[in-house]
């Protein structure tokens, strides 16, 4: 009898056990995926006591707006150098450069040294601009904000200097960019949540727009005070990193092509 009862409540020992382990385990799996889409992860913390709503870090228009405009404006004023890259073509002077013996490689990487130089300064100016005049502070680490800027900057100077190889005529580099940054404003959930877009589309806009990730990042990070350890910090740092490699290989193929002519 003495056995039955120890051996009835080790089985209930490892049933609560086994219980337990799995509870917690699909609580770590749904804060998780509440991080992927940019839900709070305490709002599946056990006992329920995490209100969204009452929330003092909740999303209001100033939240959604100031962090997607650092972005956006980084995006946009960057995207103009391959005017300059175009005007040498204009103007004669690279084809002169490049019958000096300088390499054409040479050429776009000192613009985009220049250029990221110029994005630093520029990264700084819209920060102070934005914190100076509106009064408003970022909860999170200040470094990854400026680093998702930054390097959003640089996917920017990437196709912009994209632009420059492939056209030869300032008309053509305006329209190019402006296109461009419509299409990246109008996706990158600047203007609606991306929430509203049907599941079927929302991966387009997601990873085949430079800013999306990147916009959303850095909202949680300055709202939220979010930093690596989660995973839309981490995506909004991979995507931009991924995308200038993308764009790196793609100028490579058309000066490839371009030279085979």
């Amino acid at each position: 009898m003495v056995f039955d009862r120890i051996s009835d409540g080790n089985i209930a020992w490892s049933i609560q056990k086994t219980d337990f382990s799995l509870e917690n385990g699909y609580l770590r799996f749904m804060e998780n995926r509440a991080s992927v889409i940019g839900v709070d992860p305490r709002t599946f913390q056990i006992p329920l006591k995490y209100n969204a709503k009452q929330d003092p870090y909740e999303f209001t228009w100033q939240d959604n707006l100031f962090p997607a405009n650092v972005v956006l404006t980084s995006f946009f004023y960057s995207m103009m150098c391959g005017l300059s890259f175009t005007l040498e073509k204009e103007a004669g002077t690279l084809e002169r450069t490049l019958a000096s013996g300088v390499k054409i490689r040479h050429v776009r990487m000192s613009y985009f040294l220049c250029e990221t130089v110029t994005s630093i300064m520029q990264v700084a100016i819209v920060f102070a601009i934005r914190l100076l005049t509106t009064g408003y502070n970022i909860k999170g680490s200040f470094v990854l904000c400026f680093a998702i800027a930054f390097l959003t900057c640089l996917v920017s100077i990437g196709g912009g200097l994209l632009f420059g190889a492939i056209f030869s005529k300032r008309l053509e580099v305006t329209l190019a960019s402006i296109f461009v940054m419509i299409v990246a404003l109008e996706t990158s959930g600047i203007l609606w949540p991306l929430e509203m877009i049907s599941p079927y589309y929302r991966w387009a806009y997601m990873y085949l727009n430079p800013i999306s990730l990147p916009v959303e990042g850095m909202r949680r990070v300055w709202n939220s005070g979010w930093g690596l350890e989660h995973s839309v910090v981490r995506t909004a740092f991979l995507a931009p990193i991924v995308w200038i490699f993308v764009l790196s290989m793609v100028s490579r193929i058309v000066r490839k092509m371009q030279t085979n002519k």
